[in-house]
């Protein structure tokens, strides 16, 4: 059985972690690594308009 140690991928460790796509774990990680990248580019684009959460 693999480790995460013995991952020589990213996608080998997604693979250990949260198991093949298309899995409910995996699909269910995708979904909120995708909803974290959106909300970081609203961030970095508030930022350079400089806007605050007050704004």
């Amino acid at each position: 059985m693999k480790t995460i140690k013995n991952a020589t991928n990213f996608d080998e460790l997604l693979d250990i972690k949260y198991g093949k796509p298309g899995t409910e774990k995996r699909d269910e990680f995708e979904m909120k690594a995708k909803a974290f990248i959106v909300g970081e580019m609203i961030k970095e684009e508030r930022k350079k308009a400089h806007l605050t959460q007050e704004d």
